[in-house]
């Protein structure tokens, strides 16, 4: 919320909004319900929600993808097979996000304004100052990376590879 134009719900209005979701899905018959989240600060919300509903909501299976150091390592090796340090790629409006963006919807990137934030380690310290303090405990910008080496044909690269991981994750649920 320390940034301009931030909307947020807080975690039991989330938590509540996505139970309502998954509800509704299963009253339509839905037996598999899969939350995948993009927003680092939606991980640990849906990790409890899967706990408190033991997995299960309105009759169906419900599974949500809570590992948000495992979405990020699979963002960190498509760039370093590039060059792309972690530090450049980021967690947050970096190098990878930007080109992930790049690839989805190029007219809504304007690279001559595209900059450095954050550029340290994203650890567990920097995932839990950010939690704690919010994002200008690590970055004044909100951006966790440095975006300016951003490319469309890379960002085809980090969703596959995204996309291949999630695919198994799940697969690995599916009965």
């Amino acid at each position: 919320m320390l940034f301009s134009g931030t909307i947020t719900l807080d975690v039991p209005t989330f938590k509540e909004v996505v139970r309502q979701y998954a509800a509704s899905l299963a009253a339509h018959g839905f037996e598999n319900i899969f939350i995948i989240p993009s927003h680092g600060g939606n991980f640990a919300p849906l990790r409890e929600l899967q706990d408190e509903t033991g997995g299960r909501i309105g009759g169906a299976r419900f599974h949500a993808f809570s590992d948000l150091m495992r979405f990020v390592e699979v963002m960190y090796a498509v760039g370093e097979a590039d060059g792309i340090s972690p530090k450049i790629g980021g967690a947050h409006a970096g190098e990878s996000e930007t080109s992930m963006v790049l690839a989805a919807r190029p007219e809504l990137v304007e690279m001559e304004y595209a900059v450095e934030g954050y550029v340290g380690e994203f650890d567990d310290a920097a995932v839990a100052a950010i939690f704690q303090k919010g994002m200008t405990a690590l970055t004044n910008n909100g951006i966790l990376g440095d975006a300016r080496p951003a490319t469309a044909e890379r960002g085809l690269r980090y969703r596959n590879a995204l996309a291949d991981m999630l695919a198994a994750w799940i697969s690995e649920r599916m009965p």
